[in-house]
């Protein structure tokens, strides 16, 4: 089911929110018995001092007390389950944004992102349990206060209503005032964020070059920016309730001018006149917290916008025949908001078996592409494998941070997993080193060196074999006769993939399938063979080679 829609929290919990309609409804409707028996009371001591009426109070308490207790017990549940329900939108919520943002390869900023995120993830939870919890404490609680006033005097009830409208068109109309103080807050706490993370980082450069003054005024004006727009994003909501309450209120004077007469003719008794007085005041109090209501679901509504984008599950595929005969890359762009696209019209196919080399100058666009592949960036046009939509659950990765944990050398590889390696061993190198597989290598691989980090690297992602393998710079930290003999052992030992080897060291292209020659605004595909023909790719591939000679 979609994470990215409402209702997908309401239905993942069908058997809470079965439980909390019903305690809703027994909870909401129970509660005219209260303001009910209290008229009755009323009514009675009225007629005992009046009319020598028989004494019903002790009947009248007892009824009245069972009732109440009755109610908040009702309360207790529909609480207790809305705050359940809650509970597993929040957890569901962060669950999912977790996994999203370790998925993701984009590691920039990701400690303020995180930070937002989970924010933005208890904002939204609380305004869906607010949400729920006032469908029955506001909607059928006003809905049965509403029919009760209608049974008893529909003139008088309808009158009264004209109030409430106003109050409730009132909150209605402001809800946009609300929603745009909320954005703006929300995007002031964000720059504010971002400048004290940045304050603290460049510290000893701004105090080395004598502008850490200057960078301190900034942190200061972006504070006191975020102070003005909280006070506005706080204002509307904490001081218009009283304000929705005085207006409801003003009918109360009018249902006692015609209650009174009502009395006075006949028409009610002391019990209706109360009841129905209470009835109204209890829905006035309702229609306040409505009022709140929508304050709060608009701001909850800017929170929900936020997160949106990073309540997409990545959860594992666990199929284990995972196959491609044919990636067909059809029209891809690429650039960055208000920049130039790096990727424009690619067109790209592929097929199994084939290796595939990516050159270009630096910051021509080779890892981007990569990360285009592996679904890690948005892009325009479509990426087929086998003529369905690829997804990131068929590629593996190669990047240029060697992601490696304080474990040993064998648990590196195979993540846990039971499968012998020294097929892999062997494959990347790592056999003639001589390491022992069991030592513990540090965190991020500190205990060994570059060249062995990487070869790890390479005999993980040959275990774990995907269809789709992308290795960028693999061969940096290592000699030419071990990127020589890593190529080869990859060429002749590895079936059943598509693979991808992003270089600047060029020697391995000439035994490639295909080159991609990334080079500003143009993409040239071909063979090494007929790319020497372009003078652009011959340069930069005698220029490397020398380099790395």
């Amino acid at each position: 089911m979609n994470k990215q829609k409402i209702s997908y929290f309401f239905l993942s919990n069908k058997i809470i929110i079965i439980i909390i309609t019903i305690t809703g409804i027994i909870y909401n409707i129970g509660l005219l018995a209260g303001p009910l028996l209290e008229g009755y009371m009323v009514q009675n001591i009225y007629d005992i001092y009046f009319n020598n009426a028989k004494n019903q109070m002790i009947l009248l308490v007892s009824l009245y007390i069972i009732a109440i207790l009755f109610v908040q017990f009702m309360r207790y549940l529909k609480r207790s389950y809305v705050r359940r329900f809650a509970n597993n939108i929040n957890n569901d919520m962060k669950t999912t944004v977790f996994d999203h943002l370790l998925q993701s390869q984009n590691k920039e900023n990701i400690g303020s992102t995180l930070t937002k995120v989970i924010n933005d993830c208890e904002q939204c939870s609380e305004g869906i349990r607010k949400f729920t919890t006032e469908i029955f404490d506001t909607g059928i609680a006003m809905i049965s206060y509403l029919f009760m006033l209608l049974y008893y005097d529909y003139k008088l009830a309808l009158i009264s209503m004209l109030f409430l409208a106003f109050a409730y068109y009132l909150a209605s109309s402001l809800k946009k005032i609300v929603t745009a103080y909320t954005r703006n807050h929300k995007r002031q706490e964000d720059i504010l964020n971002n400048k004290i993370l940045e304050r603290l980082v460049n510290a000893a450069s701004y105090r080395m070059y004598g502008i850490e003054r200057y960078q301190d005024e900034i942190v200061d004006d972006s504070l006191k920016t975020y102070k003005a727009t909280a006070i506005k994003a706080n204002m509307l909501e904490n001081i218009m309730p009283p304000i929705y309450h005085l207006i409801s209120m003003i009918a109360s004077i009018i249902i006692i001018y015609y209650g009174a007469k009502n009395v006075n003719n006949e028409i009610w008794n002391i019990a209706i006149f109360t009841t129905y007085f209470a009835y109204y005041q209890k829905l006035a109090v309702k229609a306040s917290k409505s009022a709140k209501l929508f304050n709060s679901v608009q701001k909850a509504k800017v929170s929900w916008y936020r997160i949106k984008p990073y309540l997409i599950s990545h959860a594992v595929s666990q199929e284990d025949n995972l196959n491609i005969h044919q990636l067909a890359l059809q029209d891809i762009s690429f650039g960055y908001p208000d920049q130039n696209y790096i990727i424009n019209n690619l067109n790209l196919n592929c097929y199994q078996n084939e290796i595939i080399g990516i050159c270009g100058p630096i910051a021509s666009g080779k890892t981007t592409l990569a990360k285009l592949i592996i679904q890690d960036l948005p892009y325009e046009g479509e990426m087929l494998a086998d003529g369905k939509k690829l997804t990131y659950e068929y590629c593996s990765y190669m990047g240029h941070h060697h992601e490696l944990f304080n474990d040993t050398i064998k648990n590196n590889i195979t993540f846990n997993h039971d499968r012998p390696i020294d097929k892999y061993l062997k494959l990347s190198c790592l056999d003639n080193d001589n390491l022992d597989i069991s030592c513990h290598i540090g965190t991020n691989g500190i205990k060994l060196s570059g060249g062995q980090q990487a070869r790890i690297i390479i005999a993980r992602m040959l275990y774990h074999q995907k269809p789709i393998m992308i290795f960028d710079d693999p061969f940096s930290s290592v000699d030419h006769n071990t990127e020589m003999q890593i190529f080869n052992n990859i060429r002749n030992n590895i079936k059943g993939s598509i693979i991808f080897i992003i270089s600047h060291r060029m020697s391995t292209f000439k035994d490639m399938d295909k080159i991609i020659f990334i080079d500003k605004d143009k993409i040239l595909i071909d063979t090494h063979d007929n790319l020497l023909n372009n003078q652009d790719y011959y340069d930069l591939y005698h220029k490397m080679e020398v380099e790395h000679d």
